[in-house]
This record gives structure tokens, C-alpha cells and sequence, in this order.
């Protein structure tokens, strides 16, 4: 489970069951259904907290407002969305730092042809 303040990461499969339970609590920013239908269906989206229990801990149910970086079928850009994700999904969600530990792993597999350009932006 990520830290409010580490980012989570989740699968197509894991954001449409998140959108749909967010749905079903009325939660005010949901991913619209024509987007999900575009989600990469090999890619994962990222999340970070931006105001964890933003309506207060005891609010119905409770959660937070997420920075969404959402991966899109043919797009290498993600889209870029604010939602409301359950406090108890959040919890569940993969922390995006240790999932991401494997992405050499991944990458070196074959299934995907990519090079990453290292950028060190420390000063």
C-alpha cells in the first residue's frame, strides 16, 4: 500500500474497478466512461495524493483528491485528470516505487522496444 504521500500505481483492469466503486459512492470527480474504454490495456497509471481526506476523515466515504497521470491507447503522453479515489482503494493501491523497481525487468523482456534517456536534474 503506498503512503498518502508516496505515489500508487494500478493496471486498466484495477482503475476500472476503482472508477466503478467511485461511481457508485457518487464521488464527484470519477473517470468518465468513454475514457476508460481508451485506457492502454498493457499500461499502468500513476497517482499521487494532493488532499488526502479533502472533505474531512469522517466524510462519506471517505477520500482523497488525486493527480492522475492516466495511460491512453496509441498515446505516449499521459492524460492528465484530478479524482476522487475511496480511502480504501487508495490503501490497496500498489506503491508506485517498489512496482516500479521492475520496469528494467520489464523492459529488457522484449515486449516493449524502449529507451529511456537517464536525466539527473540534481544541482
Amino acid at each position: 500500500m503506498p503512503e498518502i504521500v508516496q505515489p500508487g500505481i494500478c493496471t486498466k483492469e484495477e482503475l476500472i474497478k476503482i472508477a466503478q466503486r467511485a461511481t457508485e459512492a457518487d464521488l464527484n470527480r470519477k473517470v468518465p466512461q468513454e475514457l476508460l474504454d481508451n485506457l492502454d490495456d498493457d499500461g499502468y497509471s500513476l497517482f499521487s495524493v494532493v488532499l488526502p481526506f479533502h472533505n474531512g476523515e469522517d466524510q462519506d466515504p471517505p477520500h482523497h483528491r488525486v493527480h492522475s497521470l492516466l495511460k491512453m491507447k496509441d498515446q505516449n503522453e499521459p492524460l492528465v485528470m484530478y479524482l476522487d479515489i475511496r480511502a480504501i482503494d487508495w490503501e490497496k493501491m500498489r506503491d508506485a516505487e517498489e512496482a516500479l523497481k521492475n520496469v528494467p525487468l520489464i523492459l529488457k523482456s522484449g515486449k516493449y522496444n524502449m529507451e529511456f534517456p537517464v536525466q539527473d536534474d540534481r544541482k
